[in-house]
């Protein structure tokens, strides 16, 4: 929104400038105007949610809170305590 509002463009030019759907960015700028949209409600998912808890596992004698988790597409979890390695695991996962 703080673009749109430095741009000088109508909201159907800025709403094409960034390919966004003008009337999805018309509703953006009419909530804000109202002031009575959240972001929560402006950015609501397509379909229905649904939340499962996943246990934290213990990584070397470590705690749970001292461990990365990292949930892949296709439910893998890459878990380990260095960062580093972490996330070169899943970049070479995901090549």
């Amino acid at each position: 929104m703080r673009a749109y509002d430095q741009s000088g463009l109508t909201q159907a030019g800025f709403a094409r400038s960034e390919g966004i759907k003008y009337p999805t960015f018309a509703s953006w700028v009419k909530a804000r105007r109202n002031g009575a949209a959240s972001a929560a409600a402006v950015n609501k998912p397509a379909g229905r949610v649904r939340f499962e808890e996943m246990p934290m596992p213990v990584l070397y004698g470590r705690a749970a809170s001292d461990a990365l988790s990292v949930t892949m597409s296709g439910g893998l979890v890459v878990c380990g305590s260095d960062v580093g390695l972490v996330a070169a695991l899943v970049k070479a996962l995901n090549a």
